[in-house]
């Protein structure tokens, strides 16, 4: 919490006034040279806690915790419990999300809460109570315990009308819906304070940041791209508004999110440099993440070694552990892809739905690789339902790849194409080149298993050339390797073509036997052909009569030996 208005009594010296004043303006040098010459002239709690404030808003934490701790020293010392466990709340958030002191932090909550034991409910307890949630949730994974407090703090609230703590708590109730499943509420109730926050409804500074952050983290569980590009430009605008520079910093890490999701790979690489190295020394807590990120960047880019590294040094965080999964993919090891999924799925709480949504995507495929149906299946109904959930075609995009995956797993093939199909139309119309490649891959692939070279050659060149442009190598190096079994096979099929058509066989009914050949009755067979039943059924004839053979398992025989069975090109 910035320095609260309860606090800021008037206490003797034009300094603290004035220092006082520079905080409402968010002129944060001149409230820390103001505060630090009321200090010389008396040291009180109040000036400890303004000093506090302004080396917080200027990125020095060191001294910002260490006025307040001097300010919550001050105030036991005068027996102003509520306003030491304000400065106690304020050490703790500090200490758990800046700098990844969960102990510390912890011990913080705790002597708050001894501070407020014998006191009326008021203010302070619904604050504690809010940011005991946003440590339960956001650190310790514990949404039941959250739920708990946040019910607690909104009640208290509502009770006192305290506006800001209302809707700022109504934020955070919206991010754990949306973690739980439920986007569509969630997303009303974060809409709600983060547009509060950045149109100046919400005063305090802390507020106005997680808020943001909250919407932000919540677009980037349901790949709703299109909001956080807006909720951006939103949140550069107020962190100058606020003059709190290192903002800057943070909306840019959000933004690298989308960033790497349209493929602007180079940008999203200098903002992550430029967001490590302005950081580092003031928020320490979130440099595993944007590692982390640096090392989902690397894998897109088939720098596997580089991607590994990071990863280790990312270690602990859930987006490392994601990106070791894909990159065990990557690396064609699809047991221990599936086993690092499920590894990630045990830490995660069972509530945590979105949470695990990227994780069911890597683990249907690597589970259809495996052949282990039932399983994927499994993995993929539980996609498909936060997909339906969250609404987005992002989300919806990767339910229809793995739709895809099961389809072919189980062999029916056309089904497959029209899921990879649809994914690439999705993924294309959400701005993703790497996810729209990635799903020509797959889309190309079930195409030449059905027999469709030409149009399989079609969709890996196209795979080939998205996937250069972005860098992706590793990406590129399958789709080539693909391409060059479709255009071997259908440079062989073409030389058997000859002969069979020298044999007395035409084109056409060279196409009808390879799909003869797969199993498909004259029906599906037209369909493919674009030409009725009665067609198929007169070209079979033909063939059986052409080739001297008695029956359609013969004529299957053949195009076997003679290796037409992987049907027209």
């Amino acid at each position: 919490m910035t320095l609260h208005r309860s606090a800021l009594r008037a206490v003797p010296g034009a300094d603290f006034v004035a220092g006082r004043k520079a905080l409402e303006n968010f002129q944060w040098e001149e409230a820390r040279d103001l505060f630090n010459t009321s200090l010389t002239h008396g040291d009180t709690a109040e000036a400890y806690e303004g000093l506090g404030v302004a080396h917080c808003w200027l990125g020095e934490i060191g001294a910002s915790l260490a006025s307040f701790e001097c300010a919550f020293r001050r105030y036991r010392e005068r027996s102003d419990h509520k306003a030491a466990a304000r400065m106690a709340i304020r050490l703790a958030i500090e200490n758990i999300d800046t700098l990844g002191a969960t102990a510390v932090g912890n011990g913080w909550l705790g002597r708050a809460r001894r501070e407020l034991k014998d006191q009326e409910p008021g203010e302070d307890h619904a604050w504690l109570d809010i940011w005991e949630a946003h440590a339960l949730f956001l650190t310790h994974r514990n949404l039941p315990a959250a739920r708990r407090h946040l019910a607690a703090a909104l009640e208290l609230a509502r009770e006192l009308k305290l506006e800001e703590a209302e809707v700022f708590g109504i934020g955070l109730e919206g991010l754990m819906q949306v973690a739980e499943g439920e986007v569509s509420e969630g997303f009303g109730k974060l809409d709600q304070a983060t547009t509060a926050a950045v149109s100046g409804e919400l005063r305090e500074v802390e507020t106005i940041g997680e808020a943001y952050c909250y919407v932000m983290r919540a677009c980037e569980q349901v790949l709703d791209f299109e909001r956080a590009s807006e909720w951006s430009r939103r949140g550069l605008e107020v962190s100058r508004r606020l003059r709190v520079r290192f903002w800057e910093s943070y909306c840019r890490n959000h933004h690298v999110a989308v960033l790497m999701w349209r493929g602007e790979w180079d940008e999203a690489e200098r903002e992550l440099e430029a967001f490590t190295r302005e950081i580092a020394d003031i928020a320490p807590a979130s440099l595993p993440g944007a590692i982390a990120r640096m090392g989902e960047l690397r894998r897109r880019q088939g720098r596997f070694d580089e991607a590994a590294d990071l990863f280790t040094r990312s270690e602990g965080n859930a987006a490392s552990a994601l990106g070791r999964a894909a990159m065990a993919l990557d690396r064609n090891d699809a047991a221990a892809s599936a086993d690092l999924c499920e590894r990630l799925f045990r830490v995660l709480g069972a509530g945590e739905r979105l949470d695990r949504a990227p994780g069911w995507s890597i683990q249907v495929r690597a589970l259809a690789e495996l052949g282990r149906h039932d399983e994927a299946a499994e993995a993929l109904a539980s996609l498909r339902a936060v997909a339906e959930e969250a609404g987005t075609k992002e989300l919806a995009g990767f339910q229809k790849v793995g739709e895809g995956l099961l389809a072919r797993l189980a062999g029916d093939r056309d089904a497959a194409r029209r899921s990879f199909e649809d994914a690439v139309y999705l993924f294309e119309r959400t701005g993703s080149p790497f996810e729209a490649g990635r799903s020509r891959i797959d889309l190309a692939r079930v195409l030449f298993e059905m027999g469709l070279g030409e149009r399989a050659a079609e969709e890996s060149r196209s795979a080939v050339g998205q996937l250069e442009r972005l860098g992706a190598r590793g990406e590129v190096e399958r789709a080539e390797k693909l391409l060059a079994q479709i255009e071997t096979a259908r440079t062989e099929l073409s030389k058997k073509s000859l002969r069979r058509t020298a044999a007395g066989l035409t084109p056409r009914q060279i196409d009808v036997l390879g799909w003869l050949a797969q199993g498909l009755s004259n029906r599906e067979i037209g369909e493919r052909l674009f030409v009725s039943e009665y067609t198929v059924k007169r070209h079979v004839a033909d063939i059986l009569t052409t080739l001297d053979l008695p029956s359609r398992a013969a004529a299957a025989a053949y195009a076997a030996r003679e290796g037409l069975d992987q049907g027209a090109s």
